[in-house]
């Protein structure tokens, strides 16, 4: 399968990168390092994604070519970490034998291509893809190297997740070794654009933040009249159901957020010793991740959305 993956890149020429919309480090990692390998190779590269692009992450190599149109001109698509292919809104008719998928979500009917290399052993894409690189004996760059430590990092939570595994250290050893730093990194991520706003903006979601003590949820709604009060953006409440899951006695965390009219994304957390899987709670919402982190988008309001998260959980407990 490796070797298979590596001639169809090869042979193309025109290649087409594809990831979830509103992507998160482990997506703009994985398809940074790609490209550095496709234009190491003298191939044409262009990437295509939709949604919020989160802006501490511009420091990655190629970030500029992100583009929410691309040509058509492209003979082969690789697609990174996108669990349901409809998450890419990609909406072009194309055959399977076009498309090559890398993610480490759970197999299932929704991923495409006639090369599939999926594995959920793995803490993020940018770890397969690290071992991809490997087994192909394809060198990896430096900028290679930064753009899959980003992946890595972010998915594991800077090592605070259980996903993290003796191959995800073994691979960010190496990486570090091949010139990137986790230390900027972590500066690169955590201190972008940081200001009084921003920290009135988390003061607000805060504030707004409450605890259902019969379900043992803790949740914030953020209304759109907040976002536009501070004119803030997605990339500024990102992290903050990471941080709101760490209350005592929660076992889920929800973030949702009206970021622009009647369009709500939620954010869901949970911790290592729950017996929730919050991926199979999000896909009852038409979204998706994995078991302790995932996320939705949905056209409803807050009191709904949390009714239907609490009858969810409430049936997978019968």
């Amino acid at each position: 399968m490796i070797n298979e993956i590596y001639q169809r890149i090869k042979t193309s020429s025109n290649i087409l990168l594809l990831t979830h919309k509103n992507p998160d480090g482990d997506a703009l990692g994985s398809v940074s390092a790609l490209a550095d390998f496709i234009f190491v190779i003298k191939k044409q590269c262009q990437i295509f994604i939709t949604g919020e692009i989160p802006q501490q992450f511009k420091f990655l190599p190629h970030f500029s070519l992100i583009k929410n149109t691309f040509n058509k001109n492209f003979d082969l698509i690789i697609a990174c970490d996108y669990s349901d292919f409809k998450r890419t809104n990609f909406a072009e008719e194309v055959n399977e034998d076009v498309i090559i998928t890398f993610d480490h979500h759970l197999p299932n009917e929704n991923q495409r291509g006639i090369l599939k290399m999926i594995n959920p052993q793995y803490s993020s894409t940018c770890e397969l893809l690290y071992y991809f690189f490997k087994n192909a004996e394809i060198n990896i760059s430096k900028n290679m190297a930064v753009s899959l430590l980003s992946g890595i990092l972010t998915d594991t939570g800077f090592f605070k997740n259980p996903n993290v595994s003796p191959s995800t250290l073994k691979a960010v050893k190496d990486l570090t070794m091949r010139g990137a730093s986790i230390q900027q990194i972590l500066n690169f991520i955590n201190n972008f654009d940081k200001n009084i706003s921003n920290l009135k903006f988390w003061s607000e979601a805060l504030r707004l933040t409450q605890f259902d003590f019969k379900n043992n949820i803790i949740y914030t709604c953020i209304p759109y009249e907040i976002f536009k009060q501070y004119n803030q953006a997605f990339k500024e409440i990102s992290g903050f159901a990471s941080f709101i899951n760490t209350a005592a006695n929660a076992i889920i965390s929800l973030t949702l957020t009206e970021q622009e009219p009647n369009v709500i994304r939620g954010s869901l957390r949970t911790k290592v010793n729950s017996n929730i899987d919050v991926a199979e709670v999000a896909e009852q919402l038409s979204g998706g991740g994995h078991q302790l982190a995932a996320g939705f988008e949905i056209q409803e309001n807050f009191d709904k959305i949390i009714d239907k998260i609490v009858n969810i959980i409430r049936n997978h407990h019968k």
